[in-house]
C-alpha cells in the first residue's frame, strides 16, 4: 500500500508560493497543493517580530520526499526552508 503524507512548507511571499507549488505539480511530486498565508511570529535578540509567510501544505507519497526536497532546494538555493511531514491516516 502507498503511504501518503502532507509536507508542510512556508515561504516569505505569495509569488514564490505559487511558483513552487505550480513546480510540484508540473513535476508529478504533488498530487494536491494548498497555499495559505499565515502569521509567523519569529524570537529575534531585539524582541518578536511578526510578519506574513505563505504554507504550502502538498499532499505526496512518501516515496517522493526526496525529490520534493531537492526540487525546493534547487528553487530556493539561498534560503534555509523548514520542511516538515505527517501521515495521512485516511485519503478518500
Amino acid at each position: 500500500m502507498v503511504e501518503f503524507i502532507e509536507v508542510h512548507l512556508t515561504v516569505d511571499a505569495p509569488d514564490k508560493a505559487s511558483r513552487l507549488a505550480h513546480g510540484l505539480l508540473h513535476a508529478g511530486l504533488a498530487a494536491t497543493v494548498d497555499i495559505s498565508e499565515v502569521t509567523r511570529l519569529i524570537r529575534r535578540e531585539g524582541g518578536i517580530e511578526e510578519t506574513s509567510a505563505w504554507q504550502l501544505g502538498v499532499v505526496t507519497t512518501a516515496g517522493r520526499l526526496a525529490d520534493i526536497e531537492r526540487h525546493v532546494g534547487d528553487d530556493h538555493p539561498d534560503e534555509e526552508i523548514l520542511i516538515v511531514t505527517m501521515p495521512i491516516s485516511r485519503l478518500d
